[in-house]
């Protein structure tokens, strides 16, 4: 609902919903009756001829619409395009940057974060700098490949647009006064570059550069050697 606007024009009236002008053609109307004392108009729209009350008082409209009512609020045109144009992604794409060699390394939270253990078990990649329990921080990538399924030479680009169908990430970090660390989660607005070697005795090299859109602009970028369990 915060999404959808009604745009009117004279003798025609528009719903936008996520800027979807195409789908919802206007509707047209013409005005019957108008009473300035009560600050009243009355709308008859061609779609089912039925007469409409609407009252406006400031900035605000109270329309009944058929058998609802809706009360909108004014906007300016600023406003309007705001609303109907995808923000810019937060994070600049990686998924064709090269990753160095060297040991993956990055920020969680803002804090500096060092990949001390990787773990690879049911298709879940583990990033860890600390304990095992309680870990200091941590990057956990669900790649949904599944018990059985093998990540050996598997790459995983996500861009920042996309919109579904992506590995689901979420980092844990340290929270002053807290025993237990905190988890934030992402599903999209992400970017991410993630490549499997071939397992060997147990152990999975890989490379990583991930950029997450959280305020403090968590990131990890470099190789890692995980343990398959």
């Amino acid at each position: 609902m915060p999404k959808m606007t009604f745009e009117f024009q004279q003798n025609k009236m528009m719903l936008h919903i996520r800027g979807n002008k195409a789908k919802n053609p206007p509707e047209l109307f013409t005005i019957k009756r108008v009473d300035e004392a009560s600050k009243t108009i009355t709308l008859e729209f061609q779609k089912g001829k039925s007469e409409n009350p609407a009252i406006i008082i400031g900035n605000q409209l109270t329309l009944n619409w058929r058998t609802e009512t809706l009360i909108l609020n004014r906007i300016n045109k600023e406003t309007f395009a705001s609303r109907h144009t995808p923000p810019a992604p937060k994070v600049k794409d990686v998924t064709e940057t090269l990753i160095n060699a060297g040991l993956a390394t990055g920020k969680v939270h803002g804090v500096d974060f060092k990949v001390e253990k990787a773990i690879i078990q049911n298709g879940n990649l583990v990033l860890r700098q600390g304990k095992e329990f309680f870990a200091d921080q941590e990057i956990n990538i669900t790649t949904f490949m599944g018990p059985g399924k093998s990540l050996d030479g598997k790459r995983f680009t996500v861009k920042p647009d996309s919109k579904s169908g992506n590995p689901h990430v979420s980092m844990k970090y340290k929270v002053e006064g807290s025993t237990f660390p905190k988890t934030e989660s992402f599903f999209k607005g992400y970017t991410m570059n993630l490549e499997f070697g071939t397992v060997s005795d147990g152990v999975m090299p890989g490379k990583i550069h991930l950029r997450l859109p959280d305020d403090a602009k968590s990131f990890v970028v470099g190789a890692f050697e995980a343990e398959v369990k």
